[in-house]
Parts: C-alpha cells; sequence; structure tokens
C-alpha cells in the first residue's frame, strides 16, 4: 500500500566493562536510565527524529549528498488537534466510554472544536509522527 513505516530505538549506557561480552543487563535496563530515543520514519522521505532528553529534533534524509539536514527544530505537538487515530475496526469491542468518546468527537456541533477527522495507516510510527507535528488523539 506504500504506506510509511518505521522504527523505534532507545539508546541506554553499557553496564557491563567494556572489553567483556554484553549480557542481558545491559538490555533490560529501567526507562530513567535512558540516554536518548527516537524513531525513523521511511516513506516518501526519511527523517530521523530523536531526543536525548534536551528537546526533540527531526533530520531529513538529503539522498542527493547521503547526508540528513535539520528539518525540524525543536519539535513541540501543538495544543490543539482535529485528528484522531483509532482501528475502528475494533468498534464493537470497545467499552461503551469509548464508544461514547467517539461519537462525540465525530458529532458537529457549530458552536464546538469538533468534528475530528479520521486517519489511521496503522503504523506505529506514521500514527505518532503525524501527531507530533498535527497533535491529535491516538488510540
Amino acid at each position: 500500500m506504500n504506506v510509511s513505516v518505521g522504527t523505534i530505538f532507545s539508546i541506554y549506557k553499557r553496564v557491563t566493562p567494556i572489553g567483556s561480552n554484553s549480557t542481558i543487563e545491559d538490555f533490560l535496563q529501567p526507562g530513567r536510565n535512558q540516554v536518548a530515543a527516537g524513531y525513523v520514519i521511511y516513506g516518501s522521505s526519511t527523517i530521523l527524529v530523536y531526543t536525548t532528553g534536551n528537546g526533540v529534533h527531526g533530520f531529513t534524509l538529503d539522498p542527493t549528498i547521503g547526508s540528513y539536514f535539520l528539518s525540524h527544530p525543536d519539535m513541540k505537538i501543538p495544543i490543539k488537534g482535529k485528528i484522531y487515530s483509532v482501528n475502528e475496526r475494533n468498534y464493537p469491542f470497545f467499552s461503551q466510554g469509548v464508544k461514547d468518546y467517539l461519537r462525540h468527537i465525530k458529532q458537529i456541533e457549530e458552536e464546538s472544536s469538533r468534528p475530528y477527522t479520521g486517519r489511521f495507516i496503522g503504523s506505529l510510527v506514521s500514527d505518532i509522527h503525524r501527531y507530533i507535528l498535527k497533535c491529535g488523539i491516538y488510540m
């Protein structure tokens, strides 16, 4: 379907001594030990988004020179959005509260900021990337 896909990653400091074989303790660490995290989205363009705990930055691959350039400095999720993403095929299995909420955000009211527009790719990185740039609800 030519949908964007991606890779998520988390980086930790090695806990075993350098020169020794790595062990399971190098990989199964608590989140508070994380030193960087991010994702790469592959589609019509390739974008690396990462953080080291001081802001989130996006870099787009320029294939003509084989290098990334800073295309999205200091990314922040907007305060308000009008998009929601949920696999509505599972609607019959949702709790009544979730069903009511989905009906509520789709309902058109002239004095409201509704309705939301449904957008569901089904690729975690693609869906999350949209919400980092545009805001919205991801379920």
